[in-house]
């Protein structure tokens, strides 16, 4: 491989296709900085331009009107805005790719107030802040592929997050605990990412989806103690819900008038009314969870038209199941009772459940659901620019590449250390790459043409870290996704793609000139590509 000439490659698009970025740096504190308060300097900046906010306590409404990042010096616990207006917002923002990181942000406790509100504003990143003791912690409208990430966001008046209107943003490491109505609140609004937050002790709902807010993923949360764990009502439909616990909340999951939602493989225990009660809301498939001694019902359901089992004939696990007296047996030994004298799980076979709620699958043990899969990537003789989209059960790089056949070399970079790292078969070669992992990209030498297979699980988040400059990276989805969609967050990028089998370079710029055609959009599982950022946004 002519590594001479992949470089030189990557040299020319950096000249003619990677905007120069010079970002100034405004400093804040109380004496001995470039300003005292946050919103003059925000009045001072330039566009891209870094706000370096001090030790202290700021007592001020900021308006952000300039691409910017407003960061704190050292974080939230020493760094505090409180509102000089109560009935106005702490950070208002109306412009997209703004960042508003390590803060304490309180005192906004007006009615529709927010610590942080985001209007008309896309592609921001709200990290590592305390937004605590507003009416809401954080506020979208009409706002578009934003993340809220690593946030307390809680003790609030209203909701610690509330959306509305607003679609692909992604909401991801954060407690919302002890707010007054809801931790998470959606109004029509879509296709967003709720993974591994904490939502806890919310009044009334730790996740409520409502008006058609639809297409939702909720994934990897912790929802406890809430009257309701999530409620989803008017219309909500095609929401995915995984791998999430529901304990002790009134009801764990409550849909109202909504329909054809996925339930799959979450823990709801000894919640005090029902784990899911389902009104008027039929085509839902509900199956891999656990039920355990729920207090009121299993589930209940008014309506028939919900299914407690795939197309496999697998269910769910029912803690009341192992009672003597329904007779069930697991003929085949699969681990999912089918016969039996009680046989299915149903209210008429002593489940403790609703009408309309029947079972052809249940589980004879509490299940720890394995989503395992394959995935063949088709490499041609010669270097291939591949990557998984699952992250492999046995990450060793012998274990994945165990059948392939002839010499393979394998190659990755990693940006931050600036060094190659390489594996070979031919063993007098010593080996700097052990394994192989979901979002990195790998140069990849076959001898022939043959299948990589690839076991193992989609990764919990598909997001990639990024470093400014080139990184190899990979697609860690299981369907081809727009380059605009998956790196929303990044800011001006470069995009490289190899085309294997014509030998030659795909090209996106997000920033191209209109006369700059673009020759790629889309990026695609299981390959490599280039990417290249000049800063970090998100």
């Amino acid at each position: 491989m002519n590594w001479k000439k992949i470089s030189l490659v990557l040299a020319v698009f950096i000249v003619f296709f990677v905007p120069s970025v010079s970002a100034a740096e405004w400093t804040v504190c109380s004496s001995g900085c470039d300003y005292t308060k946050i919103q003059d300097a925000v009045n001072a900046a330039d566009p891209g331009d870094i706000i370096l906010v001090g030790d202290g306590t700021y007592t001020e409404n900021v308006y952000v009107y300039k691409t910017l990042t407003i960061r704190s010096e050292n974080g939230s616990a020493s760094t505090i805005v409180q509102a000089a207006n109560s009935n106005d917002y702490i950070f208002e923002v109306d412009i997209s790719s703004v960042n508003i990181t390590g803060f304490t942000i309180t005192g906004a406790t007006g009615d529709s107030n927010a610590g942080i509100y985001l209007k008309n504003a896309d592609y921001c990143t709200i990290s590592n802040n305390d937004i605590l003791n507003n009416y809401n912690g954080i506020l979208l409208e009409n706002s578009s592929s934003n993340t809220i990430t690593n946030n307390n966001a809680s003790s609030n008046s209203l909701m610690g997050i509330y959306l509305e209107s607003s679609s692909n943003n992604t909401i991801i490491n954060n407690n919302i605990n002890s707010n007054k109505r809801a931790g998470i609140e959606l109004y029509y609004s879509s296709n967003n990412t709720i993974i591994n937050n904490n939502a806890n002790s919310n009044t009334w709902y730790g996740i409520y989806l409502g008006w058609d807010s639809s297409s939702n993923t909720i994934t990897n949360n912790n929802l406890n103690n809430n009257r309701y764990g999530i409620y989803i009502c008017w219309d909500s439909s095609s929401n995915t819900i995984t791998n999430n616990n529901l304990n002790n909340n009134g009801d764990g999951i409550h849909i109202y008038w909504s329909s054809s939602n996925t339930i799959t493989n979450n823990n709801l225990n000894l919640n005090n009314w029902n784990g899911i009660y389902l009104f008027s809301s039929p085509c839902n498939l509900i199956y891999h969870n656990n039920f355990i001694n729920n207090i009121n019902l299993q589930v209940y359901s008014n309506i028939p038209g919900n299914y407690f089992n795939n197309s496999l004939g697998e269910g769910n696990y029912w803690s009341d199941i192992v009672t003597d007296n329904l007779n069930l047996t697991d003929t085949d030994g699969d681990g999912i009772y089918d016969s039996g004298s009680q046989y299915p799980y149903s209210k008429v076979n002593d489940g403790h459940v609703s009408d309309y709620v029947v079972d052809y699958g249940p589980y004879v043990d509490q299940g720890n659901w394995s989503s395992i899969r394959t995935y063949n990537i088709p490499l041609i003789s010669g270097w291939n620019l591949i990557s998984t989209p699952l992250q492999p059960e046995n990450t060793s790089i012998k274990a994945v590449l165990c059948d392939l056949t002839g010499r393979v070399i394998v190659t990755t970079y990693n940006t931050t250390t600036d060094g190659w790292y390489i594996y070979d078969t031919k063993p007098s070669e010593t080996a700097t790459l052990t394994e192989m992992v979901a979002g990195k990209g790998y140069w990849l030498y076959s001898e022939s043409d043959q299948t990589l297979t690839i076991t193992g699980t989609p990764p919990v988040s598909p997001d990639i870290d990024l470093q400014p400059g080139w990184n190899l990276i990979g697609c860690n989805y299981l369907t081809p996704k727009n380059i605009s969609d998956v790196l929303s967050s990044c800011g001006p990028i470069v995009v490289l793609n190899y085309n294997t089998g014509g030998g030659s370079w795909e090209v996106y710029n997000s920033t191209a000139p209109v006369f700059f055609l673009n020759t790629f959009t889309e990026m695609e599982p299981g390959k490599g590509y280039w990417v290249s950022v000049t800063s970090i946004s998100g």
